[in-house]
């Protein structure tokens, strides 16, 4: 069976690497990976220039090769294959375990529009990023989860959390992380709110990369709305004109942490959280399982045919090195070609 190379990415260059999230997770279940510059591929002429890069199954990370258009009179149509050295090509990186770069204990967690955090000390805390949130006691529903976070003195905020009408809670512990940046560029992005109507907007716990025009997978667990997430999670939601192959909702606008869905969810129930009781009721406290939105990128059918266990926060960051990226202003596409099976929901 031949497998063709689907486009994944579309975007503009800042002239810096770029990060994105791939569904996919061992980078030994890549064909090849391909970055195509626009921009370069429409000046071929009499110079050198490289419109093309590839990155295969084996090769070394942070490579790729280059197809080269090598231009001038003697050649005016020639195009070869240069090798482009670690570490500024295509790297894999591995964000299912994120670095911490520094823990603190929580003496209150106190429900608000925005959600605010007492710490006993900041030593080593960055004043913004990422925090993962470790067994808070008494706001039990939120352990577990990934939030943008900005510190004052010993305060830490969440401004994509809001808990009005929670129960404090008292202690736990935070983990503060390293994170690529503002955006907490992973498969999976914590959901924490869901605005229903003709299109439907998803609030995320952190800052996040989408771009209009991308698509993502839903799943919401029953205990944050069963009747909404019956109609729109990827696994069991009812297939409708706005699903693409039953898979993927597309982006319609974004800010920083929310998007916008072309998904009309008017009369298909509400989002809300679990009380702390409810997640401590249950059976054996488990761990929660949080609502999350999946990406696909482009192109909604680059989602692995796997159990939703694979959809955690984390997963792969493919980077495109500065080697590669081109020039400020540029036009990239990136493809992904899978030596295994993807998923056409």
């Amino acid at each position: 069976m031949t497998v063709q190379p689907v486009r994944f990415w579309s975007g503009t260059s800042s002239g810096s690497p770029i990060l994105l999230p791939v569904p996919i997770s061992p980078v030994t279940q890549y064909g090849r990976v391909i970055l195509e510059n626009l921009t370069a591929l429409a000046t071929l002429g009499s110079s050198a220039v490289s419109f093309r890069w590839e990155f295969y199954t084996g090769m070394a990370n942070g490579s790729a090769y280059a197809d080269k258009y090598l231009g001038g009179s003697t050649n005016p149509s020639t195009v070869t294959k240069a090798f482009a050295a670690a570490p500024t090509g295509f790297s894999f990186i591995n964000n299912n375990a994120p670095s911490v770069v520094a823990t603190a204990s929580a003496t209150a967690f106190n429900p608000g529009a925005s959600t605010t955090i007492a710490i006993s000390s900041a030593t080593g805390v960055p004043t913004s990023g990422v925090v993962r949130i470790n067994w808070a006691t008494g706001m039990s529903q939120i352990n577990g989860m990934y939030f943008y976070y900005t510190l004052s003195g010993t305060t830490v905020t969440l401004p994509y959390l809001n808990t009005v009408g929670y129960s404090a809670g008292t202690t736990g512990s935070l983990s503060f992380i390293s994170n690529y940046g503002t955006q907490f560029s992973t498969i999976a992005q914590g959901i924490t709110d869901i605005i229903t109507g003709t299109t439907t907007t998803v609030q995320f716990g952190t800052q996040h990369p989408y771009q209009v025009g991308e698509y993502i997978q839903l799943n919401i667990p029953a205990l944050y709305g069963a009747q909404l997430g019956q109609y729109l999670n990827w696994q069991t939601g009812v297939p409708n004109a706005t699903r693409v192959n039953n898979a993927g909702y597309q982006i319609l606008s974004t800010d920083a942490s929310t998007v916008t869905l072309a998904v009309n969810t008017v009369g298909q129930g509400s989002f809300a959280f679990p009380t702390n009781d409810e997640v401590q009721a249950l059976t054996g406290k488990v761990q929660n399982t949080f609502p999350q939105a999946i990406y696909a990128g482009f192109n909604p059918s680059v989602i692995l045919a796997q159990n939703a266990s694979q959809f955690t926060s984390g997963g792969t960051i493919l980077e495109l090195g500065s080697a590669i990226v081109g020039s400020s202003g540029d036009l990239l596409n990136l493809y992904i070609e899978s030596d295994t099976l993807l998923a056409t929901y």
